[in-house]
């Protein structure tokens, strides 16, 4: 074979080489996305992962077992496992202020998306995701045909509401200080600013009726469908679900404390680019609508064009249901709190005090 002749071959097997290489880092592209694990990270892979995967070819590793210590740990060794987390409203404040986030690129999302989200989803450094509420929850058992606690006044009631409670602990993302500053009595309009003097006041009143404290949000509504409680704090969408199921349990809105869910990049994201992706598509009314289906709000106000009335009807965020619930205001947790800390760090060495207390 001539010298000549050989050329071709040489340029189809790189051409070959060339294509089959760009194949194979596409095929391999991937972000890794953490969340809470359960039955909402179920939804989430069913509403947002895997048509994600479908409609860009990027793979989504799930992972769990989000706290704000992991994330700090995360970006001062440079050892950053995520490329996005979703954090709570409470959460999210501690790691803006630790500078523990990538800024969202909004630049990469469809201006006519960006019109459509809430004010509130679209943040320097979270983006929102879906809105949820954390309600006063109950068995039905204990309390059939409608003789129920209506509000946090109600469930510290013990005489009125006899049985055993489960609450969420003070170190738990979803503390129960609003909840207690909410069974004085006082109203909605009282519990900001927070006075974390008369949270524990409450907290102390109810402690020897909660069977426990938690860390874990369906730890609670378990408890409740078990029998082990009667009255608890816990996520709205769980209670619906195992109500749906046939499960002895109930919940009311009133009181319920509603907050956005949202996304975060942690600094130095490996897949920063990808990430950034994933948020745009999210965030569209189609996977919006998924999620919401599950009774979970959405943030996308076009999202509701695409449920029926009685799909709005069991969200968060359906007008008659965000009017009686306490919108969580996560700023009040950054405010100066004893000893030159803030709220946020004041309660986790307040509940660690309460906490071993016998």
């Amino acid at each position: 074979m001539s010298k000549s002749s050989r050329w071709p071959a040489r340029i189809a097997v790189a051409a070959a080489l060339g294509i089959g290489a760009a194949w194979a880092a596409h095929a391999q592209e991937s972000i890794v996305v953490a969340s809470y694990g359960g039955l909402y990270q179920d939804t989430q892979r069913e509403a947002f992962f895997k048509p994600f995967t479908e409609a860009t070819g990027i793979k989504v590793i799930e992972a769990s077992g989000i706290s704000v210590a992991k994330v700090r740990s995360m970006v001062q060794t440079g050892n950053v496992e995520w490329d996005v987390f979703i954090t709570s409203t409470s959460d999210f404040a501690q790691l803006v202020k630790a500078n523990l986030l990538e800024p969202i690129d909004y630049s990469k999302f469809d201006p006519k998306l960006l019109e459509q989200l809430d004010e509130t989803a679209k943040k320097s450094h979270v983006l929102g995701t879906q809105w949820t509420s954390q309600v006063l929850a109950f068995s039905t058992k204990a309390f059939p045909g409608g003789k129920h606690p209506k509000n946090w006044v109600d469930a510290w009631d013990v005489k009125a509401f006899p049985g055993p409670r489960i609450l969420t602990a003070g170190n738990y993302a979803v503390n129960p200080i609003e909840v207690a500053l909410l069974s004085t009595g006082e109203g909605k309009d009282k519990v900001y600013p927070l006075n974390l003097d008369k949270a524990y006041a409450q907290l102390e009143k109810i402690r020897p009726n909660v069977v426990r404290w938690v860390n874990s949000g369906s730890a609670v509504s378990q408890a409740l469908v078990d029998g082990e409680a009667v009255i608890g704090y816990t996520n709205s969408q769980r209670v619906q679900q195992l109500k749906d199921g046939g499960a002895p349990i109930d919940f009311v809105w009133n009181d319920g404390v509603i907050s956005m869910t949202y996304w975060a990049v942690p600094r130095g994201a490996k897949n920063k680019q990808a990430a950034m992706k994933f948020l745009e598509f999210v965030s569209r009314p189609e996977q919006q609508a998924a999620i919401a289906k599950s009774s979970i709000g959405p943030v996308n106000k076009a999202a509701f064009a695409l449920l029926s009335k009685e799909e709005v009807a069991r969200l968060p965020s359906a007008p008659e249901n965000r009017k009686v619930q306490l919108e969580l205001q996560p700023d009040e947790w950054l405010k100066p709190g004893a000893r030159g800390r803030t709220i946020y760090d004041e309660n986790i060495a307040r509940w660690l005090s309460f906490s071993v207390k016998r």
